[in-house]
């Protein structure tokens, strides 16, 4: 007698079918954005130009069905404050502008750089109005789906920040030139966590003598904006630097900052070594590295008329630290017990903050934030609004 063996093994799901729409987009796109002369390109331009346009519903012509499927994009992600789209009636554009919308992912997450950028002056006004021959910057369609998340949508306004020494941030020239190199998978010997949307990137520009990486592309992106390691523009508020073996309960306050992770709040992260010790197999000496971190405090948002900063650097130092002598006895005990370099945290408060009443009002949001206790805490005392003694250290800091 002959059995038939049943399986139990289930079907796997079907894949989803997509809607006729994306297919359509997605096959528009790819001709749109092929490159200057291609075959395919020319073809879709010569359909447009003979065909009358298709109806999307009844009454519904494509290009108002493209422009209503931009504005559901741009007010779902909460672009229309800091990017807008004149393509006129240039359909190819339209075309290209809802593919790069539909497929770029998150574009909230550069929302409140946007207006940072502002405030920095990397752009003059927000929106940021991007025409038909912005959408040239963001490449063939391989490429452009073949990026990580950040970057796919960077390439589509970076060359319309403008630093201070007049430079752009095109992304096509920034990774010509080597200076931005996103890691393509984790890295053996990075610090920072692999995120395939926003990866670790290495910076060969934001450094005087130091070659950097960043825990995310976007990290690199917002170090430039806040004019890098010479922090352009910024005015420092409020400076202090603490030395583990002296200070340990504040230093370990500045390290719990640096290294908490909190999504409410933009955070670039780093790691710099000497140039030197990338051109030998041996890993850099501690001694030379820095570790670092701003955390942004007033900005991001819509209406916020200044940018304001907690920056914070970790290092070691050789030279012995400065103490006064009005100090604790005991501190001078720790020299002679104390061998090799000395751990050191630098904190700062940073601000594009201009003028009496707004640099005023930059201490008092940084006390809200921060709170009187941490306030406290990394600066050893507490700013108040308009004190001499605040004006004094604020000039004579770095």
């Amino acid at each position: 007698m002959a059995f038939r063996v049943t399986s139990t093994r289930q079907r796997p799901n079907p894949r989803p079918v997509p809607s006729l729409w994306s297919i359509a987009l997605n096959k528009a796109a790819s001709m749109a954005m092929a490159s200057e002369g291609s075959s395919r390109r020319l073809a879709l331009l010569a359909q447009l130009s003979r065909q009358p346009m298709t109806e999307i519903p009844a009454g519904v012509t494509l290009p108002m069905a493209l422009e209503q499927h931009k504005e559901q994009i741009m007010t779902r992600e909460g672009l229309h404050g800091v990017l807008s789209f004149a393509t006129g009636n240039v359909l190819e554009a339209a075309i290209k502008t809802v593919y790069v919308l539909e497929k770029g992912g998150a574009w909230r997450e550069w929302v409140g750089p946007l207006h940072l950028a502002k405030h920095h002056g990397c752009v003059d006004a927000l929106p940021i109005q991007m025409t038909a021959r912005d959408l040239r910057h963001i490449g063939i369609k391989w490429r452009f789906d073949g990026r990580p998340e950040r970057v796919r949508q960077f390439s589509l306004f970076g060359h319309r920040l403008k630093l201070q020494n007049g430079e752009k941030l095109s992304l096509r020239e920034m990774e010509y030139e080597g200076f931005w190199q996103c890691h393509e998978a984790p890295k053996a010997g990075c610090a920072f966590s692999y995120d395939a949307k926003d990866p670790p990137c290495d910076d060969n520009i934001n450094f005087s003598v130091l070659t950097g990486t960043f825990s995310s592309f976007q990290g690199a992106v917002l170090y430039s904006i806040q004019g890098g390691e010479e922090m352009g523009g910024m005015k420092t508020l409020a400076y202090k630097d603490m030395v583990k073996e002296l200070d340990p309960q504040r230093y370990a306050r500045a390290l719990a900052i640096h290294q908490e992770r909190s999504p409410a709040r933009l955070k670039v992260q780093y790691e710099a070594h000497e140039d030197t010790f990338r051109a030998v197999s041996a890993p850099p000496d501690e001694t030379d590295k820095i570790s670092g971190s701003r955390i942004t405090l007033h900005g991001d948002k819509a209406g916020d008329e200044y940018a304001l900063y907690l920056a914070i650097e970790l290092r070691q130092e050789e030279d012995d630290p400065c103490i006064n002598e009005d100090d604790d006895d005991d501190l001078f005990g720790v020299f002679d017990d104390h061998n090799g370099p000395w751990e050191v945290v630098v904190v700062k408060l940073l601000t594009t903050a201009k003028g009496t009443s707004q640099k005023e009002a930059a201490v008092a949001k940084a006390r809200e934030v921060l709170g009187e206790a941490d306030m406290r805490m990394l600066f050893n005392r507490l700013l108040t609004q308009g004190s001499s003694s605040h004006a004094q250290r604020a000039s004579a800091a770095p």
